[in-house]
């Protein structure tokens, strides 16, 4: 019998995925045609990873969804976890630190991100997206749009917080966060934003002062190293291959 081998869980890693390549095993596969596709995919997936990092069984895997619908692991101590998908590419954010938000967006012409902003977001956003050129505003909504879903995600509420009740300041480097009925950048949450390539973004929310990292399995477009990265200002990002 082959021994069970575990690595070590940094206190937030996000796994990215594309469904569409041979990933764990046989079981874990991504059918177009079958709604429920990518949750049973992504289910397996999760409790894979669960035994791979924390050690632990796979059997007998409970979740169970707050009053807003977040999942969450009603028989593992100290393990956090969110799940995000765009087309076949999926996004997991496991942590060891508390409750986390992962959303992951592949970016299309078809769809107005500005038209998006302009109807929910805060009004500060809605003021600095008009000063921008017309595709630097469909760039910066769909940046905010993806923030602000990792989120509400981490808080738990989803789409039952308004999104026009927060904001984000994105400069250059960083990505700063105004709570709802806060003046001041919030001393809870690091959010940060991922350029993967041409038409993926990815965003995390992670408890302030812990640290992240980006594993890629089977995905071989997603190379955040290629891309540009906007993170919290508290941030320590790194790069690994899954073993």
């Amino acid at each position: 019998m082959k021994s069970r081998v575990s690595y070590n869980l940094n206190s937030n890693t996000v796994f990215l995925m594309d469904f569409k390549k041979p990933i764990f095993n046989k079981h874990i596969k991504f059918e177009p045609g079958k709604d429920n596709s990518i949750n049973v995919s992504s289910n397996l997936l999760l409790s894979q990873i669960i035994e791979l990092y924390c050690g632990e069984s796979r059997e007998g895997l409970a979740i169970e969804k707050n009053a807003y619908g977040k999942p969450y692991l009603t028989n593992r101590e100290n393990v956090w976890f969110n799940l995000s998908h765009s087309g076949s590419v999926m996004a997991l954010l496991l942590s060891r630190a508390g409750d986390v938000g992962v959303d992951i967006e592949c970016r299309t012409d078809q769809k107005d991100y500005v038209k998006i902003a302009r109807r929910f977001f805060h009004a500060e956003e809605k003021s600095s997206l008009s000063k921008l050129d017309p595709h630097s505003a469909q760039r910066r909504s769909h940046m905010l749009w993806c923030l602000k879903e990792a989120y509400i995600k981490a808080i738990g509420k989803g789409l039952a917080q308004p999104l026009n009740s927060f904001r984000f300041e994105i400069s250059r480097h960083h990505v700063d966060l105004y709570e709802p009925a806060q003046l001041h950048i919030s001393q809870r949450w690091q959010c940060q934003y991922h350029e993967l390539d041409n038409h993926y973004g990815l965003s995390v929310c992670i408890p302030q002062g812990t640290s992240l990292l980006l594993s890629i399995r089977c995905a071989r477009v997603l190379h955040p190293l290629q891309g540009e990265t906007r993170s919290g200002r508290s941030d320590h990002f790194q790069h690994t291959e899954l073993p």
